[in-house]
């Protein structure tokens, strides 16, 4: 069986858990754990990620979606880790940051268009905007994943991208819209984009923004899920 599982949030779902303005997934199956993000506090991922069972000696990879803190500020918790982990980036960085994260066990990989495959997964970076970011795409017998950190580049440019690369329709789309500094009328355009769309699922959080969020609830009762930290999703058939 293979699991999604909100890790970090701004907003709770389980109790227990420390909500935290930043975002962290984590894909889970039989081999180990994918993480998508990392929150925004080393302390706060791994609180969060133990108390859901997690244990960084299982995870295989990580891959952010972007550089911004709160996205990349739990690495810290993998420091000590002694292992090999594969960490995927959408843009270059400093030879020092990159022989630093090197001396901590991480295998440094830069993702370059039009993206790569690694398992099940592909990971996209999404050429348009600022900052460079990237989504983590997932074919399941319920259609495609899409996990998306901060979506800068414009949701809708993201579901275009996907949608005339696999031609399927979207089992669950998840993660920040950033829809939160965009006016009514963008919000608006956005909406009518997903009604275009065959999508199960959505399930916006972080920097969606509560009038966003409120809004797909509103538009997609039978589609919409609330999530937050702690929110666990079985991606199986």
């Amino acid at each position: 069986m293979k699991t999604l599982t909100l890790i970090c949030d701004n907003r709770p779902y389980k109790e227990g858990l420390i909500p935290s303005w930043g975002l962290s997934a984590g894909l889970k199956d039989k081999n180990g754990w994918t993480l998508f993000d990392l929150g925004n506090s080393p302390d706060i991922f791994l609180h969060n990620f133990q108390s859901l069972g997690g244990d960084l000696s299982e995870v295989n990879r990580i891959v952010f979606s972007h550089l911004h803190h709160d996205h990349t500020g739990g690495l810290g918790a993998f420091r000590d880790i002694g292992r090999p982990i594969e960490l995927y980036l959408p843009e270059p960085i400093s030879d020092r940051e990159s022989d630093n994260l090197k001396a901590w066990g991480f295998e440094v990989k830069l993702v370059d268009p039009p993206g790569v495959s690694v398992d099940d997964l592909w990971i996209i970076p999404i050429l348009v905007g600022s900052p460079a970011e990237q989504l983590l795409i997932m074919e399941t017998g319920r259609g495609i994943v899409m996990l998306t950190g901060c979506a800068h580049f414009g949701i809708e440019n993201g579901l275009i991208e996907v949608w005339e690369r696999f031609k399927r329709p979207f089992g669950l789309i998840c993660g920040g819209f950033h829809l939160a500094f965009r006016s009514k009328i963008e919000l608006n355009q956005v909406l009518e984009k997903f009604k275009t769309l065959s999508v199960d699922r959505i399930t916006p959080c972080h920097c969606t923004g509560d009038r966003a969020i409120e809004a797909f609830s509103r538009t997609f009762p039978d589609k919409f899920l609330r999530v937050g930290a702690g929110w666990s999703y079985s991606l199986e058939v």
